[in-house]
């Protein structure tokens, strides 16, 4: 059903934006789930449609050529 809305496709990778300090490890590390969605919804209440495909939930400081 077309609404007229714009549509963006979300791909998530992790990273900072969804990463939390964790003090028993005295790091940052990556949430379990992306916080992505919930946020546009909630704050941003965009005008366009969006859906969401987790690619990774990773740091970048954790990627190398041996993924």
């Amino acid at each position: 059903m077309q609404t007229g809305k714009k549509r963006i496709h979300l791909l998530i990778t992790g990273g900072t934006i969804d990463s939390v300090f964790n003090p028993a490890r005295d790091m940052v590390v990556v949430n379990d789930a992306s916080t992505i969605g919930a946020y546009i919804e909630k704050m941003v209440r965009p005008h366009f449609e969006f859906s969401q495909e987790i690619v990774t939930l990773r740091d970048s400081r954790e990627i190398t050529d041996n993924i």
